[in-house]
C-alpha cells in the first residue's frame, strides 16, 4: 500500500493480503508462493475512488471482496473479476466536481468512505460517504436504501465509519467528522431495527471529532470510539471514559479498532 492506505487480511484462508495506492488501485498478494497481482477494477460506472477506497473481505466467504470508489463492486473469485454491486451512491454534486472528477487538484470528493457486512447475515452490508450519505443492502446489493432522513440530527458530514453489530444483524453504528467543518462535536447513532429509526449515543462523549466506533466483540453494551485524540470506552448506563493512554495507547488520532 502507500500513504497508509488499507491493508486487509483474509481471515478465512490466511493466505492473502489485500492492499492499495491511494485512489484505487487494488492489489493482491499470495503470502504463500509470494505472487502480487494487480486487481483493481476500472471503467463501468466506478468514476472515483477516495484517498483511502474502502476494502471487505468478506467474513463468511474468504473469496468475496467488495472494494468501494462511488460505487460499489464485489468480486467472488479474490478479485480476478468484478460486478458492480450498487448504483451511484454519492451525492454525485456536480458543484463538487468541477474537473469532473470530484475535486480539483489531488483531492476527490463524492466517494464512499467506509463499508462494513454483518457478521451474523452475508450480503448485509452498510455505506457509507464523504458527502453524508448512509445506505443498506439486505440483500448483497441487489437493492438499497438511503437512510439519510431516519437519523436525527443527522448533520450530513462526511460518514466517518459504519460498523455492523456483533450480536445483533439489524443492529448497527454510524459516525459522522465534522473536522473539515471547524465542527468538534462528537457525532455517532446507533439502530437495532436495520436503519429505520436511529438514535444518537454521543451523550458524555468528549467534544472531539469521531474517527471510528467498534462494538465489543462479546459484549454489546461496550463500545469504543476513537477520536481525533482519544480512545474512549463505553459502558451501556455508564459515562464514557478516555482509556489511560500511558498504559494503553498514545495520545492522538484514532482511525482504526481492531475487530473482526
Amino acid at each position: 500500500g502507500g500513504d497508509g492506505m488499507y491493508n486487509v487480511f483474509d481471515k478465512k484462508t490466511n493466505r492473502f493480503l489485500y492492499n492499495e495506492s491511494q485512489f484505487g488501485p487494488l492489489s493482491r498478494l499470495d503470502l504463500v508462493t509470494g505472487e502480487r497481482k494487480s486487481i483493481a477494477y476500472r471503467g463501468g460506472n466506478m468514476k472515483r475512488f477516495n484517498w483511502n477506497a474502502p476494502i471487505l473481505v468478506s467474513i463468511h466467504n474468504g473469496d468475496v471482496v467488495y472494494h468501494c470508489g462511488n460505487i460499489v463492486v464485489k468480486s467472488t473469485n479474490r478479485g480476478e473479476s468484478w460486478t458492480e454491486s450498487s448504483p451511484e451512491l454519492t451525492t454525485n454534486d456536480a458543484a463538487k466536481m468541477p474537473d469532473g472528477r470530484g475535486g480539483d487538484g489531488n483531492i476527490q470528493y463524492c466517494t464512499i468512505t467506509t463499508i462494513d457486512e454483518s457478521p451474523l447475515q452475508a450480503g448485509l452490508l452498510w455505506v457509507g460517504t464523504d458527502d453524508g450519505n448512509v445506505w443498506i443492502t439486505r440483500n448483497d446489493g441487489a437493492n438499497w436504501t438511503k437512510l439519510n432522513d431516519k437519523i436525527p440530527g443527522n448533520p450530513g458530514y462526511w460518514v466517518s465509519r459504519v460498523a455492523a453489530s456483533n450480536s445483533a444483524p439489524g443492529t448497527a453504528y454510524v459516525s459522522y467528522t465534522g473536522f473539515r467543518h471547524d465542527d468538534f462535536k462528537p457525532y455517532v447513532f446507533k439502530t437495532t431495527d436495520y436503519g429505520q429509526t436511529w438514535t444518537s449515543i454521543a451523550a458524555n462523549l468528549p467534544a472531539e471529532p469521531i474517527n471510528v466506533v467498534r462494538e465489543g466483540a462479546v459484549n454489546p453494551d461496550l463500545l469504543f470510539v476513537g477520536t481525533e485524540l482519544n480512545l474512549v470506552e463505553r459502558l451501556a448506563g455508564h459515562r464514557a471514559r478516555a482509556v489511560d493512554h500511558q498504559r494503553q495507547v498514545q495520545r492522538g488520532a484514532l482511525r482504526q479498532l481492531g475487530g473482526r
